[in-house]
């Protein structure tokens, strides 16, 4: 049964975060230690706030994060933090280059709007992925990690396939925060240690 304010929902609210989400990136960063201190993390699908506000205080005062939506965001950004307000599909790269020319990590909790035909969500939620994917070939460091979130369907093998051409590791992850019945999951891209 959906509950949109379960356990999570009530979590983030009483410690500051716009919405649950963050929990799951803390759990998989927890496990698999993609944000670390001093990183230049690049996080598209920002709103409403949540992961930027995790990696800013994971990140520190040496690192930097960069977050990009189509929404406005409605926080206060954290000193550490930097805000572009574009279409992923449209982002001139130089805005990205302008505050930092590689990252250490690229994160994407981006979703498509949904129309409830699970094919065509599936092929939205690919083809989102696929952008992300591009930008972490254009400015991911090469010990970079890159974390996606893609809905799962058939033509999931053919994006692990691309994404096991890039990274040392790749792994489909489900954490625990994720709304059971959700077809989300993400797939993470390990660089060499």
């Amino acid at each position: 049964m959906y509950k949109p304010k379960d356990h999570y929902f009530k979590k983030a609210k009483a410690e500051g975060y716009p919405a649950r989400s963050v929990y799951k990136l803390q759990q998989i960063d927890q496990k698999h230690k993609i944000i670390k201190p001093g990183y230049r993390v690049l996080e598209l699908g920002c709103c409403p706030g949540s992961w930027l506000k995790y990696c800013a205080q994971a990140v520190g005062n040496k690192g930097l994060v960069l977050g990009v939506d189509i929404k406005k965001l409605n926080i206060i950004l954290p000193h550490n933090a930097h805000f572009i307000c574009a279409d992923v599909n449209k982002l001139p790269t130089g805005q990205l280059e302008a505050i930092s020319k590689t990252f250490e990590a690229i994160i994407s909790d981006m979703a498509p709007s949904t129309t409830g035909i699970k094919l065509v969500d599936e092929q939205a939620s690919l083809a989102l992925a696929e952008i992300a994917l591009n930008l972490a070939q254009a400015f991911l460091s090469p010990q970079g990690n890159l974390l996606i979130k893609v809905f799962e369907g058939e033509d999931l093998d053919l994006f692990l396939a691309k994404t096991k051409k890039q990274f040392h590791k790749v792994h489909i992850i489900r954490p625990k925060a994720i709304r059971k019945g959700s077809c989300e999951v993400y797939v993470l891209g390990l660089a060499k240690e």
